[in-house]
């Protein structure tokens, strides 16, 4: 596996409160990572400062080879916030439009997808169900041919069978671009284990786990209770 981007000696704060510090790990093509932790650790925060909407106080981000900084245009990442970014009195399909003026999309896979969830695309976003609006601005987004995909929190506001399909989604994002990566934020750790191929946990202002799948499945039956054992209940994880 070849490196996609690097974080080193990555550091924040909000006045006198650390969000964490020192935090430094590599990101490698083909991974499909979970960003775990508690309330309030810093995962939504990393993930703005990987996306370049937010400046870290200390620390780097090397991005294929170079010091990525908050005026980089850095086209190779996408970030699916978990606040809705669409414009809401544009169609679904104008929206799609708009970022592929900018961006290099991959419209079947868009058109695939709406088709799925039974919409024309000639809706305006804002007549969508909030459920509904997160899966069409995961569909654009995802569209969108990266190397770098960080979704916050992507089953916060959709239903079981939404799940299901958010997850092929990003399992077929993962299979048209291979060489790409994802990394994943979630408190439902039983929607996203499937997917996974190595967890980044990160407490007290430290990534205190960094480890494959597969190595966690060597000490535990499954995510979650990997992570019990470790953290009792402070680690605050839905298992549904």
């Amino acid at each position: 596996m070849n490196e996609i981007f690097s974080v080193e000696n990555l550091s924040m704060s909000i006045g006198k409160k650390t969000i964490f510090e020192d935090i430094t790990f590599k990101v490698y093509s083909g991974e499909i990572i979970g960003l775990l932790g508690h309330n309030g650790v810093g995962k939504s925060t990393m993930q703005r400062i990987i996306a370049n909407r937010e400046n870290a106080q200390a620390g780097t981000i090397v991005n294929n080879g170079r010091v990525q900084t908050i005026a980089t245009d850095f086209n190779n990442i996408v970030y699916v916030p978990d606040v809705i970014i669409l414009i809401p009195n544009l169609t679904v399909i104008e929206n799609f439009e708009l970022i592929a003026k900018s961006r290099n999309c991959n419209i079947n896979f868009f058109e695939s997808y709406i088709k799925t969830i039974r919409l024309t695309g000639k809706e305006q976003v804002k007549s969508l169900s909030k459920g509904n609006q997160e899966l069409v601005q995961i569909i654009i987004l995802l569209s969108i041919n990266a190397a770098i995909y960080l979704l916050d929190e992507p089953f916060s506001a959709v239903d079981v069978f939404r799940r299901e399909l958010i997850q092929k989604i990003i399992i077929d994002l993962s299979l048209r671009n291979e060489s790409s990566s994802v990394i994943i934020t979630s408190h439902l750790i039983n929607e996203i284990e499937p997917m996974l191929s190595r967890v980044l946990y990160l407490d007290e202002g430290h990534i205190v786990i960094d480890k494959d799948l597969d190595q966690i499945y060597e000490q535990s039956n499954n995510l979650l209770q990997y992570l019990k054992d470790h953290f009792g209940e402070k680690v605050g994880y839905d298992n549904v």
